[in-house]
């Protein structure tokens, strides 16, 4: 017979949006802040004297396939999640108590976790190597010259289609989009694109100049919406 955790809840400790969450199967909480979660209930084979015994928290991935945290605790201590605004997004955490230190493959026993912040683009650099420094000001790329973009974001942790586009620099008003790249991933809130198509770009261009500046826009086709920065501009350069 089963023993154990049957499933946890939310305790009522922070800010849960009931609008982006499912009772009793997902739980979307408020960036930046303190949410905690405890036993629900145990099934029925559980002796009272179990159900004080530790218990192992267990944050994973949404397909249980890889443990990000797990902690053992006291079982009438409540499990404290803190999800940073770049980690929040699409991306879900599962999160399970266990009894015995395993994880249940099998049954449903805790929640999906997600966060939300407003989507943003915080910083953005172009390097000549991944993840490298920022050379914008320092260096003129040439067409078909391999460019990394490096954009860390706010909210956006786990999408997978976003959409990059880049312009050429003339008035912005008529600025003409020179190429579109599609099924852009964040991860851990970053977005790393390494770009080989730059040779793309010059043959968009009419009347090319020697010196071309470039910019760029982040849209999300889910939202339908251009990612902005803190200052609400959504040109990128």
């Amino acid at each position: 017979m089963a023993k154990g955790v049957k499933k946890i809840k939310w305790t009522g400790k922070g800010k849960v949006i009931a609008s982006k969450s499912i009772p009793n199967k997902k739980v979307t909480i408020d960036a930046d802040q303190v949410v905690s979660f405890e036993v629900e209930s145990w099934y029925n084979e559980t002796t009272e004297q179990e159900k004080k015994k530790n218990l192992t928290w267990i944050l994973q991935d949404r397909k249980k396939q890889t443990i990000i945290i797990q902690k053992v605790q006291a079982a009438n201590v409540p499990k404290e999640i803190n999800i940073p605004k770049e980690l929040c997004g699409p991306f879900q955490y599962y999160l399970e108590a266990s009894l015995g230190g395993k994880r249940d493959f099998h049954n449903e026993t805790g929640l999906y976790i997600s966060g939300y912040a407003p989507a943003k683009l915080i910083s953005s650099k172009w390097s000549q190597v991944y993840d490298g420094k920022d050379i914008r000001k320092t260096y003129f790329f040439s067409y078909g010259e391999k460019v990394y973009l490096n954009l860390k974001t706010e909210g956006l942790n786990g999408h997978q289609n976003l959409q990059i586009f880049i312009f050429r620099h003339l008035n912005f008003q008529t600025d003409p989009a020179v190429f579109k790249y599609t099924n852009v991933l964040v991860i851990d809130g970053e977005i790393n694109l390494e770009i080989t198509s730059s040779f793309t770009w010059y043959t968009a261009i009419k009347d090319i100049k020697q010196t071309e500046e470039f910019y760029i826009k982040i849209y999300d086709p889910v939202a339908k919406v251009y990612i902005t920065d803190e200052k609400e501009i959504m040109l990128h350069f």
